[in-house]
């Protein structure tokens, strides 16, 4: 298993767990500085955990804050402050602030956002940087940021006998609403609900501007964002410079987990993806086997 470096992967809990609190305090003529939390699921379920990752902000983060986006003043601990925020409590807010398209945001309205279609694949310090989406009220100076949306983790191993580079991965699960429009209800108590709208698209992207070379017998994980489905047909396709991969399976994708795909790119015919992740910490595991994703174990 890869180590994963602070800061490098937003997510927005961490395995085993301490939570990110950032301090605040009245700023005069300023505004106010929020503290923020990246916190577990709300309602008692257990947290998103990701093999025992670190979760950090970034130095780049911006969160949207009632009716307008703020930059995260990051630490070198990855920690952070919402500073300068303007009006009075109560505050809603949503993570990152590029999906929103309203013009506010608050508790109990309708919030427009956009999912993109492509998620450019970035990495700092070697590592991947994962924006998932997250909302946060509060009739205080603290936002508690929960989860919502889901995490493809494709592990990538290169068997053909020769170096390639990825150019993409695609994952398009028929019927599905991934990308595009979405209405999110951010809720008092932390349950947020995310729903895509029809017209949304059924395929996620994750591009690498530059292309990553993958060595023979060596292997990487890659990761996408994607809203939760229910079980339908599932296409993935690597695309590489020696050619496109394909696979197929029928999947579901529950809410709030980190669901591990294995392909094996080579020259034969590939077997189906299998995998076992867990499934909200809580010590269930799901695997995926050559029928339907099927829950094992407790």
């Amino acid at each position: 298993m890869q180590e994963m470096s602070k800061k490098y992967l937003n997510l927005f809990v961490l395995s085993g767990l301490s939570l990110l609190s950032l301090v605040g305090c009245q700023k005069d003529g300023q505004g106010v500085t929020l503290k923020a939390k990246i916190s577990p699921v709300a309602n008692g379920a257990d947290k998103l955990y990701i093999d025992g990752f670190s979760t950090y902000w970034t130095s780049d983060d911006a969160v949207f804050v009632n009716d307008q986006s703020y930059e995260l003043n990051v630490s070198t601990n990855g920690s952070a402050t919402i500073e300068g925020v303007t009006g009075s409590s109560p505050y809603a807010a949503v993570y990152p602030s590029s999906i929103v398209t309203s013009a506010s945001v608050s508790a109990g309205s309708p919030v427009n956002i956009t999912l993109p279609a492509t998620q450019e694949y970035r990495k700092e310090g070697g590592k991947q940087i994962v924006s998932v989406p997250m909302a946060a009220y509060t009739t205080g100076n603290e936002l508690d940021f929960y989860n919502l949306c889901s995490v493809v983790k494709v592990d990538v191993k290169n068997s053909t006998g020769a170096a390639f580079s990825l150019n993409s991965i695609t994952i398009t699960a028929a019927g599905a609403r991934l990308a595009g429009a979405g209405v999110l209800t951010i809720a008092q108590d932390g349950s947020s609900r995310l729903a895509m709208s029809e017209g949304a698209t059924n395929s996620v992207a994750l591009s690498f501007i530059t292309p990553v070379e993958l060595q023979s017998g060596d292997h990487n994980f890659y990761y996408l964002v994607l809203p939760a489905f229910t079980e339908r047909n599932i296409d993935i396709v690597l695309s590489t410079t020696s050619g496109e991969y394909s696979y197929q399976k029928t999947n579901s994708l529950p809410s709030n987990i980190i669901a591990k795909l294995d392909l094996t790119v080579g020259t034969a015919q590939e077997p189906p993806m299998s995998g076992e992740f867990t499934v909200n910490g809580n010590g269930s595991k799901v695997r995926f086997s050559p029928g339907n994703l099927q829950y094992i174990g407790s």
